[in-house]
């Protein structure tokens, strides 16, 4: 999995009985606050302190997600919005890697 773009702050495994891997990271300075629609970038409308997952491919038998952060911008054409972030489609609770494989499954 290559993911551009991104910094990465933590890496850890979660759970006893089965493990899960979690990828704390963030989008690169310069990528920061752009809307997920127009890609221009916005002004930060709150610092919400929610953090969101993303489904990954798994390795092996472990399950990965991706872990970030997840403000709200102001954008001048969308308004209040969900911040962009380059591993995953606007709305969606999986990478695009996880999609792409999944839709070729099908």
């Amino acid at each position: 999995m290559r993911i551009p773009k991104i910094v990465i702050e933590n890496v850890y495994f979660e759970g006893e009985e089965e493990a899960v891997f979690i990828a704390k990271i963030r989008p690169e300075k310069r990528e920061l606050h752009r809307c997920p629609i127009c890609g221009r970038q916005g002004k930060l409308h709150d610092r919400s302190d929610r953090i969101k997952r993303w489904r990954s491919l798994d390795w092996g038998s472990t399950r990965v997600y991706i872990e970030a952060n997840s403000p709200r911008i102001r954008c001048a054409e969308h308004g209040v919005i969900t911040a962009k972030v380059p591993w995953a489609r606007h709305d969606s609770d999986y990478t695009k890697d996880f999609e792409t494989a999944v839709r070729n499954c099908n």
